[in-house]
């Protein structure tokens, strides 16, 4: 690929053809190794998706078929089938699930963030922010969250108690999935 680079020094003198000719080249093989990054990012991104169709279908079902829930091989690798449970609130349905949440006696799962900012000077507003806030006219941000591992588990408690729960409000996804433990 040729790149025509057109530049000027800073004090305004022509680039010589040999100095266009460096940052050519440059130019040209950092566009080829983000190319390439690229590339390899989608490989990543592919090898990713098998190792999941393998852990979470292809070895459950399996060893579903064949009644098991782990083995040990040959060569000490011990492979066990449990549970997983994950969920992810999505921004569309965040106002519902967390309402959800608070009337179900589960909005401790609820973190609030409270986040306000500060100019020079204003070190006194700072300290008495948690009091007077809105009296003070300061502009802030609330946030709340619940985090995925928090998620996670409250799901897999509630479930295991035979709970329902609003699967498409909290994006709730239970499968099985081998782990492996290599041997020594």
């Amino acid at each position: 690929m040729s790149t025509k680079v057109i530049l000027e020094k800073e004090n305004k003198k022509a680039l010589s053809n040999k100095e266009m000719v460096e940052v050519s080249e440059l130019v040209s093989t950092l566009q080829d190794q983000r190319d390439k990054l690229k590339e390899q990012e989608e490989k990543v991104k592919q090898l990713k998706e098998v190792i999941k169709r393998i852990e979470e279908d292809d070895i459950p079902n399996k060893f579903a078929e064949m009644n098991m829930s782990s083995v040990e091989m040959e060569n000490g690798d011990k492979i066990a089938v449990k549970p997983f449970y994950f969920g992810s609130i999505t921004k569309t349905n965040q106002i519902a699930a967390y309402k959800w949440l608070r009337d179900h006696n589960h909005g401790d799962l609820i973190k609030n963030e409270v986040k306000v900012g500060f100019g020079k000077g204003e070190d006194a507003g700072a300290a008495n922010i948690k009091k007077y806030l809105n009296e003070q006219g300061f502009s802030f941000t609330d946030r709340e969250s619940v985090h995925p591992r928090t998620l996670g588990t409250f799901i897999r408690e509630q479930t295991e108690k035979g709970k329902v729960l609003p699967h498409d409000l909290l994006g709730v996804h239970i499968g099985q999935k081998a782990t492996i433990k290599r041997g020594e």
